[in-house]
């Protein structure tokens, strides 16, 4: 517990030292934003993100580092949001990150460092080991199902299921 304690505070403080703000940015590896930035990833990888899954401490935590969370937001196992980035992430009320989603804040691309927003609105689910990257949202009781991915620049409009690689509309999820 003081372990825990300790490293989460150690990673807020990090984030607002180095950082402050996340702002949506394209810099390239080893400029002075990644440098800052790669200082409080690895602080970030200190805490327990393990421990903290399917609680809602997970969610305080996410808060203090500057994400907007939702009320009754469950982060299962394996979900990997220690990167950074965390300004630009957007959890509406009751959303469901399935074990191993991937949440896509903070890529590493063609030899630079991608800091984009995501959102996703109230009642969506991101399946088992889906992901979405950066630039994307997701409306309100929409879903992507497991192993699928949306792409940058792409929308789930509320109340629609989608499916596949890169993730295309289904249909409709029942209201």
């Amino acid at each position: 517990a003081a372990y825990s304690l300790a490293s989460i505070t150690l990673a807020i403080a990090a984030k607002w030292v180095f950082i402050g703000r996340y702002r949506a940015a394209v810099t390239p590896a080893w400029s002075e934003l990644y440098f800052r930035h790669w200082i409080v990833e690895q602080t970030a990888r200190m805490v327990p993100w393990g421990w903290l899954a399917g609680t809602g401490v997970y969610s305080l935590v996410l808060r203090a580092l500057g994400a907007k969370i939702g009320r009754r937001v469950h982060i299962h196992h394996g979900v990997e949001l220690w990167r950074g980035g965390w300004d630009l992430l957007t959890l509406g009320d009751d959303v469901t990150l399935n074990c191993d989603s991937w949440v896509g804040l903070v890529e590493l691309d063609e030899g630079c460092l991608h800091i984009a927003p995501v959102s996703i609105g109230d009642r969506a689910t991101l399946g088992v080991r889906a992901g979405v990257s950066g630039h994307s949202s997701m409306g309100a009781d929409s879903h992507l199902t497991a192993l699928s991915w949306l792409g940058a620049d792409r929308t789930i409009p509320a109340g629609e299921r989608w499916d596949g690689v890169p993730a295309e509309f289904e249909r409709a999820t029942p209201s």
